[in-house]
C-alpha cells in the first residue's frame, strides 16, 4: 500500500486548510505544491467540494 502512488488518485483542485479557510491547491498553477499535497500527511484527508 505504501508504494501506491496517490497523486494517480488525487483531483486537479485539492482543498487544503491554512489555518484559517480553505483554500485550493490547483494541480496547473502550482504542480509542486499540488504534487506535495497528497503526502503531506496520512491523517488528513483531502476535502473536495461535490
Amino acid at each position: 500500500m505504501a508504494a501506491l502512488p496517490r497523486e494517480l488518485f488525487a483531483p486537479d483542485r485539492p482543498w487544503q486548510w491554512d489555518g484559517h479557510a480553505y483554500a485550493a491547491v490547483d494541480r496547473h498553477a502550482d504542480p509542486d505544491r499540488w504534487a506535495a499535497e497528497p503526502y503531506a500527511s496520512q491523517d488528513a484527508a483531502a476535502v473536495i467540494p461535490v
